[in-house]
């Protein structure tokens, strides 16, 4: 130790090892920034930063050496070799370059350790090369042990400085592997130097320096110049990643939804753009301010008392008094050694506004901002429940409930769309709530309907009737709607009051229900309260049509078939299908009863299918080719698809096309002229025959017969009934048989019950007959039994004409 530090002190210049000290202190710290970079660049940009790592820290150990060997007084006059001394510098570069590679390629702390260790043996490597380009007299002599402790020294001092740098995201990292390395070369070239024996050279070569030592100085002011641009370079380009990485993490945090604020204890020293957003401040007003006051000191209490990223939910105050919901949460800054905390901000605005929504919209309508079917149940119970037991402003007697139900609502949507249906429905709403007194209730119910419910005090039952006119007064005018649509869809209103009607909410609402069904079914357009027994009757239809929705299923329904003869020969050429109800209970039920129930019920789409492939299965059994006549409902033409429905039936059953006779009527076809007449096209071309049915009542217009070539026309029965007792109903008779005669098409005249029908009708050459006098609708095991028309039947029952409507279900 002591000849160490002999070595050092008393043969070196001081100034000149100062600087060669300083030399190897700033190559060292360039070459760590170097790697630092490297260590946050990808891949390839990293490797050519340290390969640059390794130039500089070459060339910085290169001109540490030369540098001290110059403050080495003893060979102050010596020379130097210029190949020896670019040898060193190549050695010097080249290995440290390798070990610094060596180290940024491997992840394991193992592997920086051999990294440093490379990089330590090429500061070796160089120092005695260098050493070697000394020209002296006589070769100089080492002492090997010296020289084996300076080699140990610069490999191991060079494997701590890489461990001890890790990965150098941090800036104390870099400043310990620069320290490292800086000892590795001084220990190295030190310890070195001490390891010289030879007083004889030392004292043949001191003296004045060497002429051409120049070159030397030139070379290592070259060296140091590099090593202070690329390190200059470095500095400038670790500034301007640091800005731009700082930049991006700005925006990164601005572009965060959550609002982030950074405080150094209770001092807010940053935030992000959503945390400013969301407090109403200034980043700059932020800055400085107390945490406690951005928070308040109740949220910021909590917080504290928190858990490391547990949420805290509380409000902030706004400079104007807002209060803001948030959820707040903090984190401790890691890389940070100042004790810095990140608190995240999250707005609940939004979902306490979606809370509230859904609240509202669990007891409203979403349309039209009414009360809806949960609400008013709530609001009909209380207001029974106030009327039993009173107020303390007094009792209040009755309840009444008044249901609202919107006349032509469906042509309004047919006509001009659902967005124009929607808009009456919100229009009908704003015009009903005027008119309602404190304590009603308006809620839409669904649909076109709508429901209010109303205390009546002092038994004050008129004054739910003077409602409900001025409701239908206010029906009266025309909506008139954005874009300048206009529409009248009227209201019809039924009306119940408890206790009389009712005293539970579910009774009470079914009875004004009750009423308004009885209220649309006389004309609409009107009030009508509720009367037990003309409703009772009501609830009996109610009743029927709820069975027939099972008669189906149950196979509870039949086909009888009624003859149709060809007026000429009196053969049989086909049979009408007529639909029949046997319930188990009440037995056979009218055609007149149950088909305009389905009709009302939205069931005659069911039952029409149902008897169309019922009577086409039994016709394709039959072994004579009989034609089966099929009605078709008006709500079966509403049906774009009913074409394919016929085919894919007659597919099913196996009847030809030919065998079947679609009867329809005028009313059928007038709602929608182009849409009927489509469909009718579409049948025609499947092979059916298409029968206008009841013609002479109704329209009965020409242009339909023109518009469409019908096979066949039906005179109505109440026309064919008064032949005998009317001289126009033979007259129109007449002109319907000459105006088929015309059209080429052929005329079936119903209802024929007498002879003196049947010879009027042969006498004007009709071409088809039907009626009781050839035979009453029977079950399908009878029709081969059937004979030539002979004596009449018995005279008709009153149902005949109901046997056709529910042909028309069909």
């Amino acid at each position: 130790m002591r000849q160490l530090y002999l070595c050092i002190v008393e043969p070196h210049d001081i100034a000149l090892t100062l600087l060669a000290l300083l030399v190897c202190v700033l190559s060292t710290l360039t070459a760590f920034r170097l790697y630092q970079r490297a260590r946050a660049s990808n891949r390839r940009t990293g490797l050519l930063l340290v390969l640059a790592m390794g130039l500089v820290a070459g060339l910085g150990t290169w001109s540490t050496h030369f540098v001290a060997m110059l403050a080495y007084r003893p060979f102050a006059a010596a020379d130097y070799g210029i190949g020896g001394t670019l040898a060193s510098l190549a050695v010097a570069i080249v290995v440290m370059g390798c070990g610094s590679v060596v180290a940024f390629a491997s992840a394991s702390a193992v592997g920086r350790l051999a990294g440093g260790a490379l990089v330590g043996a090429g500061v070796a490597a160089m120092h005695y090369l260098g050493m070697s380009a000394l020209v002296l007299p006589l070769p100089v002599a080492y002492d090997p042990g010296f020289v084996a402790v300076s080699v140990v020294a610069g490999c191991v001092l060079g494997a701590l400085a890489f461990a001890g740098a890790g990965d150098a995201t941090r800036r104390a990292q870099v400043h310990i592997g620069a320290g490292g390395l800086a000892a590795a070369i001084a220990a190295m070239h030190f310890t070195g130097m001490a390891s010289i024996e030879t007083a004889s050279v030392v004292d043949a070569v001191a003296g004045a320096r060497h002429p051409k030592i120049f070159w030397l100085a030139a070379g290592i002011v070259v060296a140091m110049l590099l090593v202070l641009g690329i390190g200059l370079a470095a500095i400038l380009v670790d500034a301007r990643a640091r800005r731009g990485e700082a930049t991006r993490l700005r925006a990164f945090a601005d572009a965060a939804f959550e609002g982030l604020v950074v405080a150094e204890g209770d001092v807010v020293v940053d935030a992000n753009a959503a945390a400013c957003a969301l407090t109403g401040r200034m980043l700059a007003e932020i800055r400085g301010t107390p945490l406690s006051t951005l928070l308040g000191p109740a949220l910021t209490e909590r917080l504290a008392q928190a858990a490391d990223a547990q949420t805290v939910e509380g409000a902030l105050r706004a400079p104007d008094g807002t209060r803001i919901p948030v959820t707040v949460a903090r984190r401790t800054l890691e890389c940070e050694s100042t004790g810095r905390v990140v608190v995240a901000l999250r707005d609940l605005r939004e979902r306490e506004a979606a809370s509230q929504r859904i609240r509202f919209l669990a007891s409203h309508d979403a349309l039209t901002g009414l009360p809806n079917r949960a609400a008013f149940a709530d609001a009909l119970q209380e207001a029974l429940e106030e009327a039993d037991a009173g107020t303390s402003a007094g009792p209040i007697g009755q309840v009444a409930v008044l249901c609202v139900d919107l006349d032509h609502f469906k042509s309004v949507n047919d006509l001009h769309g659902h967005a124009v249906g929607d808009a009456v429905l919100v229009e009908a709403g704003r015009r009903m709530r005027p008119l309602l007194s404190a304590g009603a209730t308006l809620a839409r119910l669904g649909g076109d309907e709508f429901a209010i419910v109303k205390p009546l005090r002092d038994r004050a039952a008129g004054e739910a009737v003077a409602l409900g006119e001025r409701l239908l007064k206010a029906f009266e005018g025309e909506f008139v709607l954005d874009g300048g649509v206009r529409a009248r869809p009227g209201a019809s209103i039924g009306l119940a009051i408890s206790p009389e009607d009712g005293t539970d909410p579910q009774r009470l609402l079914a009875n004004a229900d009750m009423a308004l069904y009885r209220a649309k079914s006389e004309g609409r357009g009107r009030l009508r309260t509720f009367d037990a027994a003309m409703d009772a009757r009501l609830r009996e239809r109610y009743a029927l049509a709820a069975e027939l929705r099972e008669a189906i299923p149950r196979g509870e329904l039949s086909l009888h078939f009624q003859p149709q003869i060809a007026a000429p020969t009196g053969e049989v050429v086909g049979f009408e299908a007529l639909v029949r109800w046997h319930h188990p209970t009440r037995g056979l039920v009218p055609p007149a009863e149950f088909i305009p129930l389905a009709e009302e019920n939205g069931l005659v789409l069911q039952l029409g299918e149902w008897v169309l492939a019922r009577a086409c299965a039994e016709a394709a059994t039959w072994e004579r080719p009989y034609k089966v006549a099929v009605n078709l409902s008006p709500v079966q033409f509403q049906s774009h698809d009913l074409p394919e429905t016929v085919w894919e039936i007659l597919l099913a059953t196996g009847l030809a096309p030919a065998r079947l006779e679609l009867e329809v009527t005028e009313t059928a076809i007038i709602d929608d002229m182009d849409r009927a007449l489509n469909i009718l096209r579409r049948l025609k071309n499947l092979g059916v025959t298409i029968a206008m049915d009841d013609f002479g009542t109704g329209y009965s217009s020409l242009a339909t017969l023109q518009a469409f070539p019908f096979d066949k026309i039906k005179i109505d029965r109440s026309f064919v009934s008064r032949l005998e007792s009317q001289p126009q109903a033979a007259s129109i008779v007449r002109a319907v048989l000459g105006l088929g005669r015309s059209l080429g098409m052929g005329v079936v005249a119903e209802g024929v019950e007498t002879h003196a029908q049947m010879r009027f009708l042969s006498a004007e050459s009709c071409d088809e007959v039907q009626g009781y006098l050839f035979g009453r609708p029977m079950p399908a095991r009878d029709i081969p039994e059937l004979r030539r028309g002979g004596d009449a039947l018995d005279a008709a029952d009153g149902g005949s004409r109901s046997e056709k409507r529910a042909g028309n279900a069909a």
